[in-house]
């Protein structure tokens, strides 16, 4: 069992990289939709749907992590 846990947290930690990096490329599109809607007038028709995407991608790999780690909020 305790190779298990060895694999899993090797997992989460690449889930946490995952999740950083997809922090960091959720921030680039935005700023860039925004820069290119308002300074350019060229709207980027992609970026909410890319955005939405790892948004949600994101989100689920977040709750693998507090899983794992157990520390999502409960009631007792």
């Amino acid at each position: 069992m305790s190779k298990v846990k060895g694999y899993l947290g090797y997992l989460v930690k690449l889930e946490q990289y995952v999740c950083c990096v997809l922090l960091v490329v959720m921030l680039v599109v935005c700023f860039g939709a925004v820069v290119m809607r308002y300074v350019f007038s060229k709207p980027l028709v992609w970026s909410e749907e890319i955005i939405l995407t790892m948004l949600i991608w994101f989100g689920f790999m977040c709750i693998s992590i507090g899983a794992y780690g157990d520390t999502h909020i409960a009631i007792e």
